[in-house]
């Protein structure tokens, strides 16, 4: 009997003693990484006035009277660079870089 006792109270309390004794994760894991965090898509046009459209091949954001309004992306895209697709004052398109 106290041979299960002590069996039981090990399994139970095991969990809790490791919990306690486990790593903190190490500090500041969750910022942007060194050397300048990238600016997401939507801002691109901010930072380009003379784009009227402009694609990471995941979205697509248009500049219009409002400001600028991009599309959803797809649920398996994966973003490359921002790049203009139209320009404002040319009124010609750009192929993707």
């Amino acid at each position: 009997m106290t041979f299960r006792f002590a069996a039981l109270l090990t399994i139970l309390l095991a969990p809790a003693a490791i919990a306690e004794t486990a790593p903190a994760p190490p500090q500041g894991t969750d910022k942007a990484p060194a050397g300048g965090a990238e600016k997401p898509t939507a801002a691109f046009g901010d930072d380009h006035p003379d784009c009227a459209e402009w694609t990471d091949r995941c979205i697509v954001c248009m500049r219009d009277a409002d400001g600028s309004a991009c599309s959803l992306p797809g649920i398996a895209c994966v973003p490359a660079e921002a790049n203009c697709l139209k320009k404002n004052e040319q009124g010609r398109e750009e192929g993707l870089r």
